[in-house]
């Protein structure tokens, strides 16, 4: 079945949970996806709490596992969502983005600043928005691609080599 990809922790900033709600809210998202988390930890007693109250508990997913496995779950993700408050860089973006995937985020300055108009936003903490923003991606294969080329082509900005040289600059300062 299609899904919907998160991955990393799911604490608090990560607003984990109005990615849930949003989810329990639309009807049409509820039937046509689940929700794949990647990372993070297995789901607590009080996310699964939470799934029961949705009623969403059969439409979760949760994978642990090396980079191929991570890397084989952005390549069939309909779409991945970060849907984080603030983030120190959000290398899931960039994962993301080099894969191939289409990324919705949170509009935060860091993820304008990494993503630039490679990735699609939804306003930070806001379920409307999000849960339109969706939709719009999910259902226009269109809208959904429309991003890839261009998140490819930033992705390669950032690489470990440069990441590593630049370091060295600064250190040797």
């Amino acid at each position: 079945k299609n899904f919907i990809f998160f991955v990393g922790s799911r604490l608090k900033y990560k607003n984990f949970n109005l990615l849930l709600n949003t989810f329990h809210l639309s009807k049409k998202l509820r039937n046509d996806f689940n929700i794949v988390c990647f990372g993070g930890g297995a789901f607590t007693e009080n996310e699964k709490k939470l799934f029961d109250e949705l009623n969403i508990m059969d439409k979760l997913f949760h994978f642990e596992g090396n980079d191929d496995l991570l890397s084989y779950l952005y390549t069939k993700a309909k779409l991945f969502v970060f849907p984080s408050q603030y983030e120190g860089f959000g290398i899931p973006l960039l994962e993301a983005m080099s894969i191939g995937c289409p990324v919705l985020a949170s509009n935060t300055s860091i993820f304008k600043e990494i993503c630039k108009d490679g990735a699609h936003y939804f306003n930070n903490n806001d379920a409307n928005d999000l849960c339109e923003k969706l939709e719009q991606l999910l259902y226009s294969e269109t809208n959904l691609l429309l991003k890839i080329d261009l998140a490819l082509n930033i992705s390669k900005i950032y690489n470990w080599k440069k990441c590593a040289n630049e370091t060295y600059k600064v250190y040797s300062k």
